[in-house]
């Protein structure tokens, strides 16, 4: 019996830190190595199907220079459109349906909730 439990003990331990390795992978590869790759690659894309061969263009001979040009409107318009669905868009919605599924951050959230009440009160007497 002593066995099967320092078995099963090791076994747990190598699953989580392959799980934890996994995570860490994904995580890496989704939101940055990808990232750079697509965005690379989305700029290759264009600038050969569209910018090389255009001949009026010729200050963007080399990709070099498109890339930047690419890269500096691709942020500027990222963050315009990101701003806007994080102040009118959906984020809001989808934070308080995220919340309301996910017994982690629901609990997160009414803990905030009442700190937040806590806050007020605290003011009110204060003031």
């Amino acid at each position: 019996m002593k066995k099967f439990s320092s078995i099963k003990k090791n076994m747990k331990k190598s699953i989580n830190i392959f799980g934890k390795y996994r995570l860490y992978f994904l995580r890496g590869y989704s939101q940055y190595f990808a990232l750079l790759i697509s965005i690379y690659s989305h700029g290759l894309i264009i600038y050969n199907f569209s910018i090389g061969s255009i001949s009026f263009l010729s200050w963007i001979n080399r990709f070099i220079y498109f890339f930047m040009v690419f890269v500096t409107l691709l942020l500027l318009l990222s963050i315009i459109i990101g701003s806007f669905d994080y102040r009118k868009g959906s984020f809001n919605e989808e934070q308080k349906t995220f919340g309301k599924h996910s017994p982690l951050w629901s609990e997160l959230f009414e803990r905030l909730e009442r700190i937040e009440k806590r806050i007020e009160e605290l003011e009110r007497i204060f003031e």
